[in-house]
């Protein structure tokens, strides 16, 4: 956060995303699916279940003590996932 947020894309995606289904998007994913949330995002993690379920293969990983911008409250604990997943995929 010390090196700023850039809003514009965020604020254009916001206005743009209302619209997507994201549960028929997902179901056409061939592909291995992280669901990566905070454990304190309420609002994203209610149908973390549901978009796993509709999802090929799909893994849901919590950051614990994170909210939203779980990248950016706690990096460390957000890329070792990151990292673990991508381990299970190319290895």
């Amino acid at each position: 956060m010390k090196a700023g947020l850039y809003p514009a894309g965020a604020f254009q995606s916001f206005r743009e995303l209302p619209g997507d289904d994201f549960k028929t998007l997902l179901h056409k994913v061939h592909a291995p699916l992280l669901i990566l949330n905070g454990e304190l995002d309420r609002p994203n993690r209610k149908q973390e279940q549901e978009f796993a379920a509709v999802a090929k293969e799909a893994q849901i990983k919590i950051i614990n003590g994170a909210g939203h911008a779980c990248a950016i409250e706690k990096p460390g604990a957000f890329n070792q996932a990151l990292f673990a997943f991508a381990k299970q995929i190319f290895n």
